[in-house]
């Protein structure tokens, strides 16, 4: 039953209109610009500049403000690019860098963007913003959006993408290029974990998608033929560096499964993973090899399975 089945994973980048926070419209903008921005990156940097880290989240009410943020260890004398966007429905924020102070255990400012950044052209989204700096030492950094409090108490979808100079994989000291994910933010990549990382010789690999076919196997003609699609069900996954676990980020939250055993379906051309999720479900995934086609989840419940096949709008590595 298994041979019949295709795999692979999901970002998301469609829907027009506005909605209600979390909504499918609102992810699939932010995952679609990330889509672009990256493209666009590399088609100007080329291999000079690397991804390390993608975040996604709900900004949080502080005190007085909306915030959001991302945390990663910088090495002296590198270059570094961060870019941040918002949804509309918070379009005047301002992209702050800190850096920890080790003795004081707390966040030094370093610079700011607060001028309008980059135009978006979908009503979905605000103005994108950038900002680059060079580390002056190493050690512990945040970048974090901060935004005024909408006076309706909604809040806003986000995301910040960190690069770096091809260089920077190896700071001053010599210790690998790895860093801590953000603050923890609902909803996000780092779903308040805030300690994952990664090689820095190997990437992480993000999926997104578009839309979804929900399919139940039909016992009596023993395929999966019986099928809803779900047109605006826009999500990313993302397997870390090392292989051992897949983040999955919807609209509405993030989950994690663990990864038990991999291997190689030839006749396929798939990489078949048995995982075990964070609430101690099990799944069989399908990725493949080509990163293009279907990202397929497969669930046997004993009396019935079922087959999620995730198509792949965009595919790429990075930190």
């Amino acid at each position: 039953m298994k041979n019949t089945i295709l795999f692979i994973l999901f970002l998301s980048l469609a829907g027009k209109g506005f909605g209600q926070l979390g909504t499918n419209e609102y992810s699939a903008a932010i995952f679609n610009r990330i889509s672009i921005f990256y493209k666009d990156i590399k088609a100007t940097f080329k291999d000079t500049l690397v991804l390390r880290r993608v975040e996604t989240g709900i900004l949080e009410e502080g005190k007085d403000n909306l915030l959001g943020s991302i945390q990663r260890k910088l090495y002296q004398g590198n270059g570094y690019l961060v870019a941040a966007f918002t949804d509309a429905r918070v379009r005047n924020y301002e992209l702050r860098c800190y850096k920890k102070n080790t003795e004081t255990d707390k966040w030094d400012f370093v610079k700011s963007i607060t001028e309008p950044g980059r135009k978006s052209d979908d009503n979905l989204l605000a103005d994108m913003k950038v900002l680059s700096t060079t580390a002056t030492e190493d050690g512990t950094y945040m970048f974090e959006i901060v935004a005024d409090k909408n006076v309706d108490k909604s809040t806003s979808r986000y995301a910040i993408m960190l690069w770096s100079e091809q260089t920077a994989a190896t700071g001053s000291s010599g210790n690998s290029g790895s860093g801590n994910s953000g603050s923890g933010n609902n909803g996000g990549t780092s779903g308040g974990s805030g300690g994952s990382t990664s090689s820095a010789t190997a990437n992480n690999t993000y999926y997104s998608v578009d839309n979804v076919d929900y399919c139940v196997y039909d016992s009596v003609q023993k395929n999966f033929k019986i099928c809803t699609n779900k047109p605006d069900a826009s999500s990313l996954f993302e397997l870390n560096a090392n292989g051992t676990m897949f983040t999955h980020t919807t609209a509405d939250l993030t989950s994690r499964y663990y990864v038990k055993s991999k291997k190689f379906d030839k006749d396929l051309n798939v990489y078949e993973y048995q995982v075990m999720s964070d609430v101690g479900n099990g799944y069989t995934f399908y990725v493949p090899v080509s990163g293009s086609g279907f990202f397929s989840i497969l669930k046997d419940n004993g009396n019935q399975s079922y087959l999620l096949k995730h198509h792949i709008k965009s595919s790429w590595t990075g930190q």
